[in-house]
């Protein structure tokens, strides 16, 4: 094996076996999660709020619209930025089972909980649909969390395979997984290449795309890394090219021709996303935010707000029964309103899940079950102070 590459940048909050057990959250990052789940909140008010609906109709005024399509890009590079947040963290870092565990059943309990709030709303809940609520990885859970696990569950082997690899090496990689995640949907969309016959993209996909391109700039950032104004102009650049885009195609004056650009600002597997995300990963990274117990607390339940506001089974009741939506974007305050929920929902669900962690997860932590199965699964994966790969 190669020697690691002598130009690795320090850990961001490494620690050794013999430190505290616990990272010292960096408030920039904690910062910039809460505002990736607001702009993921906002854009879910979009697309799930009937938005597209009451703009074909010619319901909205302009000022309504303007605000609707400028804020549809966020959750998408929200998206990519909070996976991004958890990939940097990866990166050189080794499976811990604790965390592993934990996380599943914050997933099982939002699924379950979700699954009966559905069922008592008047869902049609199929048996398949219960059972897929105990499948934390591959259920009815989000994709998100879905994805996460079945990641984190590979971690082992992806660190594996990038340790001491080189530059060149690590480039290799990441251009590799570009072209198969983000290429490839251009080549389709261009009619050169059909996705019918081989569907590479996907969410996990992108997981390990992300990972490699986190490996490949925290161990050699390149100089425009440095430059806030050239992040900035990137960031903004991307949303507007998006907002301007989902604009033209909604209205009808996108010319034939042009209809490829759709692949560029698809999902978040598409380049301007992907761009944007980075973009905004960077600037948050690069400030320098004095330690904020409030922001690091209120950050901490990120995961929990998105299960519990975008859940596949739950989804129509909340945002039609509950927020009510679609009678908000026809009301004159639609663009307040809009930035009040989003902010609600955060609250609520900050609320809902500090409670979970605080009373269901201490005590599940605590049993018998637990500990065993930490056990089992620390003598898969011991951690690297009793392990040695051979």
């Amino acid at each position: 094996m190669m020697k690691a590459a002598s130009r690795a940048l320090p850990r961001h909050g490494s620690s050794s076996s013999s430190d505290a057990p616990r990272r010292r959250r960096d408030s920039n990052i904690e910062l910039l999660r809460i505002l990736c789940m607001l702009l993921i909140i906002a854009h879910h008010c979009v697309v799930h709020g009937s938005f597209f609906e009451a703009f074909s109709s010619g319901q909205l005024s302009s000022a309504t619209s303007f605000f609707g399509f400028f804020i549809l890009p966020a959750g998408k590079i929200g998206f990519v930025c909070f996976v991004a947040i958890s990939m940097w963290f990866f990166v050189d870092k080794e499976f811990k089972a604790d965390r592993f565990l934990k996380v599943w059943l914050e997933v099982l309990f939002y699924t379950v909980l979700l699954a009966f709030a559905s069922w008592v709303c008047g869902v049609d809940m199929a048996w398949q649909m219960w059972v897929a609520s105990l499948l934390p990885i591959g259920g009815n859970s989000h994709g998100f969390a879905a994805t996460y696990l079945a990641f984190y569950l590979l971690l082992p082997f992806v660190s594996r395979a990038t340790k001491g690899i080189t530059k060149k090496q690590a480039l290799w990689g990441v251009l590799s997984l570009v072209y198969i995640e983000v290429i490839v949907i251009v080549l389709n969309a261009l009619g050169v290449a059909n996705l019918a016959l081989h569907p590479f993209p996907s969410e996990i996909v992108l997981f390990v795309m992300l990972y490699m391109l986190l490996f490949y700039l925290k161990h050699w950032p390149p100089v425009v890394l440095e430059n806030r104004f050239a992040l900035v102009g990137i960031l903004a650049a991307c949303w507007a090219l998006t907002s301007v885009f989902y604009w033209s195609q909604a209205s009808g004056r996108l010319p034939q021709g042009l209809a490829w650009l759709q692949s560029l600002c698809n999902d978040e597997s598409s380049f301007l996303f992907i761009s944007g995300g980075i973009a905004l990963f960077f600037i948050f990274k690069g400030m320098k935010i004095r330690s904020n117990a409030a922001i690091n607390s209120l950050a901490s339940a990120t995961l929990g707000i998105l299960l519990l506001h975008d859940h596949n089974v739950f989804r129509p009741v909340f945002w039609d029964g509950v927020v009510g939506m679609p009678d908000l974007w026809l009301s004159p305050w639609a663009i307040v309103g809009t930035v009040v929920v989003s902010i609600a929902v955060y609250v609520v669900g900050f609320c809902i899940d500090k409670v979970r962690a605080r009373y269901l997860e201490k005590a599940l932590a605590s049993t018998a079950v637990y500990r065993r199965v930490l056990r089992y699964l620390d003598t898969v994966f011991p951690p690297a102070s009793r392990r040695e790969w051979k």
